[in-house]
Formats: structure tokens, sequence, C-alpha cells
């Protein structure tokens, strides 16, 4: 069976989106690039379009309801670089220089 390539485009068009509007292309785009729980979509160049196929499309969403049930890994809590005061440095020198 001979494989039928989609544009991003014209994939997204095939896709049930949120509030009746259909999925954009970068969203395709995108789970290409970052993928979605460690799951990349498959994407194929054909010249200079960026293509997909519907076994890629279905392999990647089987894929993507199979890992439904896993809780993805939680990202590394970010650090502050520098600890928030709850009264602004200036302000408290300034209470202190006029006794305050």
């Amino acid at each position: 069976m001979e494989a039928r390539y989609l544009t991003l485009k014209q994939a997204a068009a095939t896709l049930p989106g949120e509030n009746g509007q259909q999925k954009h292309w970068k969203t395709l785009e995108r789970w290409s690039r970052d993928g979605i729980g460690g799951v990349k979509l498959r994407i194929t160049w054909v010249g200079k379009l960026r293509c997909v196929t519907q076994e890629a499309l279905d392999e990647f969403l089987s894929e993507l309801s199979r890992r439904k049930g896993v809780v993805p890994e939680s990202p590394a809590p970010r650090s502050r670089t520098r600890k928030l005061s709850k009264e602004p440095k200036w302000r408290k020198q300034a209470r202190q220089r006029h006794g305050v």
C-alpha cells in the first residue's frame, strides 16, 4: 500500500478541534518538534513541504491514548535567582534613615 502524504494543514483539517474549530496546522508542527509526553509526530519533508502520513498520525494519536493513564513526570521546580522580600530594600533603608 502506498503512503498518502498530507500537508500539516490538510492533516489538521482532519482532526477535531475545540469549540467546533479545527486544529491549527501549527499545533501539528509543535507536536512534531516538541511532542507530547515524550511522543512526537513523525513528519516527512516532501520538497519544501512538511507532510505527515495518515499512518503516522494514527500511530501518534494511538500512543497518546495508550499513555493517557500514565502521569507524566512533572518538570523540575524553577528556582529564583534572588529571594524576594516583602518590602523593597530601598523602602527599608529609607525607614531606617528616618527612624521610622
